[in-house]
């Protein structure tokens, strides 16, 4: 499903989103303007300048678990090269190790740094962390949930499926009823794990 697939952005920079505005010339008392918060926190995967097995170890092991692929649907996940990162005011300083993981709040704060060995459980737990001073939900919660409902989501398609296969057998008029009335029942369920899908995956940012 389209949850469990990682959608990553790949950027020069990280940084540019601050906007920090430096007063003009013979503009002393301009006060700096912070540029718009993101609309997610972020995680960004700054990769291995030249070990690509280091980089597809955390793309194939690290970043598998269905907790961590529904996890990154809370976050902006942005590829980065070692170059354009060491350029990056935010990102230069988080470290000399590659590859590196760095989460950073809609604020554009930098909450945690991961860099060499990249385990599953680091990975996640960081996450919950950037998570918790990003949204007011409880992102463990909603994760768990998100994958909770895939397994109904699986279930409403394999009685679908089986409805199909009794049909194509061959049914009389009672047992078609029974069927019809089955696959509403079905497109009841479905809609509502829709909706509480869509509950999960769009939680409120906690105010800046």
């Amino acid at each position: 499903m389209a949850v469990l697939r990682i959608t990553w952005t790949s950027a020069d920079k990280v940084s540019v989103a601050t906007g920090e505005i430096t007063p003009g010339e013979g503009d002393e008392d301009a006060a700096e303007v912070k540029a718009p918060r993101a609309d997610k926190p972020m995680l960004v995967w700054i990769q291995h300048p030249s070990d690509d097995e280091a980089n597809e170890k955390v793309a194939k092991i690290t970043l598998d678990p269905d907790k961590l692929r529904v996890g990154c649907s809370f976050f902006t996940c942005i590829k980065m090269t070692a170059e354009a990162a060491s350029a990056d005011r935010l990102l230069a300083d988080t470290g000399k190790k590659y590859p590196r993981m760095v989460l950073i709040t809609p604020d554009y704060d930098v909450v945690k740094v991961i860099e060499g060995k990249i385990s599953s459980s680091k990975l996640y737990a960081a996450m919950k962390r950037t998570a918790s001073k990003s949204y007011k939900c409880n992102f463990d919660k909603n994760v768990k949930g998100v994958i909770k409902l895939l397994g109904e989501f699986d279930k409403i398609e394999n009685e679908r499926d089986a409805l199909t296969k009794k049909e194509d057998k061959g049914v009389k008029p009672a047992e078609a009823k029974k069927i019809a009335k089955a696959r509403e029942e079905l497109d009841d369920r479905e809609k509502e794990a829709n909706e509480q899908r869509d509950e999960f995956l769009k939680p409120e940012l906690k105010t800046a």
